[in-house]
């Protein structure tokens, strides 16, 4: 038995979710354990860093998994990976790792991109869609990153997720910022922190625009860290501008 890690992208457009569900529902871990069906003696679990959600994206999503097949190399799955996965998702590396390498609980930080294009700079493109988000502001970006420091440091993030409150919530946000990428013609939210939770990052993209908006004031953030009203929020932006850009040990 050896433990095997690999590094790969998914457009998550077409899926239902990284993890594997019952039926028909197509993911991107059940379309890689499908692959390894073919290899292994018996059927391999993949773990990842995390779960991304229908429609979420990843530019470099870590998984490991144990394999009995002792005989073939990294080279060999890697190879195997590129020839028989499907189009939305490439696997970039494969190597041997150590027995007790965990690729979830090993995490010491995650950066995550929000995609996001304003509607009052440029129309919507049919092909952007599935990609980048739209909103209907004027986007201020000095703005924006001063209700995005309020943000940044350790906080119970329990009235931002939609997690049961048995797990905690307290995380650690290291940095978030907007900036507009020329390449892209789009604005980016990085964020990079010790973990999010279920629905975490779009609803504080969400909840900032409602502060941006003057819908909320930028003071009722400290007082949802310290009641973690979980009934407060009830906004959450839509996932296909949300992309998992790298994983941290």
């Amino acid at each position: 038995m050896k433990r095997m890690k690999i590094i790969f992208s998914y457009d998550g457009s077409s899926f239902s979710g990284y993890q594997r569900q019952p039926g028909k529902m197509r993911t991107v871990q059940g379309e890689i354990e499908r692959i390894l069906e073919k290899i292994d003696v018996k059927p391999i679990l993949i773990v990842a860093s995390g779960r991304t959600d229908a429609k979420v994206h990843a530019y470099a999503q870590v998984a490991h998994f144990d394999i009995e097949r002792t005989t073939i190399s990294a080279d060999n799955l890697y190879n195997i990976f590129r020839c028989q996965l499907p189009a939305d998702i490439v696997v970039h590396s494969v190597e041997h790792v150590d027995a007790d390498f965990h690729s979830r609980f090993r995490v010491v930080n995650k950066e995550y991109w929000y995609k996001f294009r304003s509607t009052k700079r440029m129309d919507k493109s049919p092909f952007a869609t599935r990609y980048i988000t739209y909103v209907p502001d004027e986007i201020d970006v000095d703005k924006l990153n001063a209700i995005c420091r309020a943000y940044i440091g350790t906080h119970d993030f329990a009235a931002f997720t939609t997690a049961s409150k048995d797990v905690s919530a307290i995380r650690t946000i290291s940095y978030f910022y907007c900036m507009y990428d020329e390449s892209e013609k789009c604005y980016i939210f990085k964020i990079k922190g010790t973990g999010f939770l279920q629905y975490m990052i779009r609803i504080l993209v969400a909840f900032m625009f409602e502060i941006y908006r003057g819908k909320e004031l930028i003071e009722k953030i400290d007082e949802l860290y310290l009641t973690a009203d979980k009934e407060y929020v009830h906004v959450k932006m839509v996932a296909t501008g949300l992309y998992l850009k790298e994983v941290e040990y």
